[in-house]
């Protein structure tokens, strides 16, 4: 492998964590309500 390419190379544990935190960012922004809210806790609404 060349210089360059190693370089571009990334670490998958570094790239999971960068996910796992935009992730977190995206979810945090969701507005609350009493839908959103009973989705989290896993009841099924039928």
């Amino acid at each position: 492998m060349s210089k360059t390419q190693s370089s571009k190379r990334y670490d998958l544990e570094e790239r999971t964590f960068n996910f796992a935190q935009q992730v977190r960012q995206f979810i945090l922004q969701i507005p609350k309500n009493s839908v959103s809210i009973l989705e989290n806790l896993n009841f099924d609404i039928v």
